[in-house]
């Protein structure tokens, strides 16, 4: 289903809460990630209970 956020129409589509910046590696004690906006965005107007706190 469509909606619109901000005056914009949001087609229906899958959306990745984050994107990886750098490959996991097994022994890493850090994993860099950059988080996807519209997906927060279109959580809290949309969702119920989201689990997470703007």
């Amino acid at each position: 289903m469509n909606k619109v956020i901000d005056r914009k129409v949001i087609k229906w589509q899958t959306y990745d809460l984050f994107t990886l910046i750098e490959p996991v590696e097994m022994s890493a004690g850090l994993i860099k990630f950059n988080l996807n906006l519209d997906y927060l965005k279109i959580t809290k107007e949309f969702v119920v209970n989201p689990y997470l706190k703007f």
